[in-house]
C-alpha cells in the first residue's frame, strides 16, 4: 500500500479530529399520506466534526431527510438520537426556496431564527 495516498476504508475518506457521534438514524422510515415510501429503513451515522453532503435526483427525499433531522417532521418509525442525549445538538436548516422579509436588511433576516 502507498503511504502518500492511503486507500479509504469505507464511505469516510478521513477520520475525524472530534470523538462520538453527533446524529444517528436507525431505522427511519417516512411516507407521505398517499402511501409512498419516501424514506424506508435508512440508518446512518455522522460523527463529531464531519460533514455530510446529501445529493440526490428531485423527488428523492433529501428535504423529507433534513427536515427530520432538523425536527421539522417526525419519521413515521425508526429513531433519530443526537450526541449524547439529545441536548448539545444544534442544526440549521435553509429552505430550498428561502425568501426573505422584504421590510428586513439582510442581517436582520439571517438573525430571525436565532
Amino acid at each position: 500500500m502507498d503511504r502518500r495516498n492511503p486507500a479509504p476504508t469505507g464511505p469516510r475518506l478521513r477520520s475525524s479530529p472530534c470523538k462520538g457521534v453527533a446524529l444517528q438514524l436507525d431505522g427511519v422510515r417516512r411516507v407521505f399520506d398517499n402511501n409512498r415510501v419516501v424514506i424506508a429503513g435508512m440508518d446512518l451515522r455522522i460523527d463529531a466534526g464531519e460533514f455530510l453532503a446529501v445529493l440526490g435526483p428531485s423527488g428523492c427525499g433529501k428535504s423529507t431527510l433534513l427536515r427530520m433531522i432538523a425536527r421539522l417532521a417526525e419519521p413515521d418509525s425508526g429513531q433519530i438520537r443526537t450526541e449524547p442525549n439529545g441536548d448539545r445538538f444544534q442544526t440549521a436548516y435553509v429552505f430550498q426556496d428561502a425568501h426573505m422579509l422584504p421590510w428586513r436588511n439582510v442581517l436582520a433576516n439571517a438573525a430571525l431564527p436565532l
